[in-house]
Parts: structure tokens; C-alpha cells; sequence
């Protein structure tokens, strides 16, 4: 309305009006909204690229049909434009530990889930009400390969992977296996994750120190995949918390190709 005064103010009722007073209204308070998006996404692009991505679409409720589905495509193409603009303010500290090897070609998706089985036998065991995952180890202990794992043979990443694959010739118990030593063997490193001080966290590191936070246990893990020729990768990324239900924090877990499918756990 201050734009029209202003205009009316330097004498231009002379001048022959095309549009009306309403629509010249609602053209300038479009141009002032287009403005501040502009201005809000130059000020903060991290928090804007969160907002738009996980709630931009807030103004359609629980509208279906073509047209919703429209919006809330151009919506989401609009957020993974601004992708990039979020990366460069919000640097995830385990970047730095991936070697490029998560950025993997999309193989052929087969029909056969190579956890079906397990998850059959699953079944028959009482499960927690809120298990809706289909987690195929939910309820199994650890692995007897690194249950019983002889002390003697933890010297190297490489003599505990191939002990591993001697013990077991199955492709899913193998990597559970796997799994569960990095998740037996290492203790979370509370202190520095608080402190957000990371020591190392490579590998090699975190096998001899026995502790690291979640950068440290992908990282062995993706090792020990690679000294028993299975196909576990590092991964990083976002993740959200109780505290952080939409930006979420640096993270990294694995993902692993079991016969043809991948699956990822963090």
C-alpha cells in the first residue's frame, strides 16, 4: 500500500491505468513476497532448504489427486535445487573419511529378499510391538563366529575378516557376523562426540583404539567387508534426532549388496 501511495504521491493519475487498484495491489505484494524469499534464502539457506524440503508442502494437508501431486513435485524439484546451497553451509566432519566408494552404479533389483528366510523363522519368535522394520536379525544374539573368536586371532582387520569367512559361508550370517564384531568390539566414544572433537577415525585407528563415534564404526566395518570380499560401503549423511526432528547432524553408517539388493543400517 506504501508502494501506491508513493506512486499516486509523484503525480502518475494523469497517466492512463491499465490494471485496477486490487490488481496492482496484489502484483507489488507478490514482487515484495518474491523478495523476501530471496532475502530469507540468501540469509539462511540452510534452515530454508530444511523447510522447504520436509515441510513445503504444508499448505496442501492431506490433498490428493494430480494437481496436489503436481505441487508438491515442483515443490521438492525446487528443495533439491537448493541442495547444494545447504551443502556448502552445513559441512558434515565425516566427509572426510569417504573414498568415494558409496558412489556406486544402481544394479538390477531381483525378486528374492535374501533376509526371506531369516525373516520366516523370525516369525515364530515374540517380537516388540513397536518392531515394524522387518529387521532380519531382530531377536538374534551375536554371532557365534565372534562369540567364540579366539583372542590370538584379533591381531589385524584382515585375520579377523578371514577367520569370519571361514566360520561361516553363508553371504547374510557373514555380514551379520561382520556387524556384530564391530558392534561388540567398540565402545562408543561419548566424550568426543559431546566435546564434537573428533579423533581419527579411520580404520585402522579405531580396530587398535576399540573406540570411535559412528564415523569409526562404519569405517571398520567397510574394511572388514572389503578383507572378506563382501560389498559393505561407507555412507554419510543427515541424520535426525529426538532433539533435531528436522535438521538434523552429521552422520555415517553402511550400506552392504547382499545377492543382488542392498540394505543399510546405521
Amino acid at each position: 500500500m506504501l508502494w501506491e501511495l508513493r506512486a499516486e504521491s509523484k503525480g502518475s493519475r494523469s497517466k492512463e491505468r491499465i490494471l485496477t487498484w486490487g490488481d496492482r495491489l496484489t502484483l507489488r505484494t507478490l514482487v515484495i513476497n518474491f523478495v523476501a524469499i530471496a532475502a530469507l534464502l540468501v540469509w539462511q539457506p540452510r534452515l530454508s532448504f530444511i523447510a522447504l524440503s520436509t515441510r513445503g508442502d504444508w499448505m496442501l494437508g492431506d490433498l490428493q489427486g494430480q494437481p496436489a501431486q503436481l505441487i508438491r513435485q515442483n515443490l521438492f524439484k525446487l528443495a533439491n535445487g537448493l541442495e547444494g546451497m545447504y551443502l556448502s553451509f552445513n559441512k558434515n566432519p565425516f566427509e572426510r573419511y569417504d573414498d568415494g566408494s558409496s558412489k556406486v552404479q544402481p544394479q538390477p533389483q531381483t525378486d528374492r529378499d535374501p533376509f526371506e528366510n531369516l525373516k520366516q523363522q523370525d516369525t515364530a519368535k515374540p517380537q516388540p510391538a513397536n518392531n515394524t522394520n522387518g529387521w532380519a536379525w531382530q531377536g538374534m544374539g551375536i554371532h557365534p563366529a565372534v562369540a567364540n573368536m579366539p583372542s590370538s586371532v584379533e591381531t589385524s582387520i584382515a585375520s579377523v575378516a578371514q577367520y569370519i569367512v571361514s566360520k561361516e559361508s553363508d553371504p547374510v550370517q557373514r555380514i551379520k557376523a561382520l556387524h556384530d564384531y564391530v558392534a561388540d568390539r567398540i565402545a562408543y566414544d561419548a566424550e568426543s562426540y559431546f566435546a564434537g572433537q573428533y579423533p581419527p577415525q579411520d580404520a585402522e585407528t579405531v580396530f587398535k583404539t576399540r573406540k570411535s563415534v559412528c564415523a569409526g564404526y562404519a569405517k571398520l566395518l567397510e574394511a572388514l567387508g572389503k578383507a572378506a570380499g563382501e560389498e559393505i560401503i561407507y555412507v554419510v549423511g543427515d541424520a535426525r534426532t529426538q532433539t533435531s526432528d528436522l535438521s538434523g547432524q552429521g552422520h555415517a553408517w553402511n550400506a552392504a549388496r547382499v545377492k543382488g539388493q542392498w540394505y543399510e543400517w546405521h
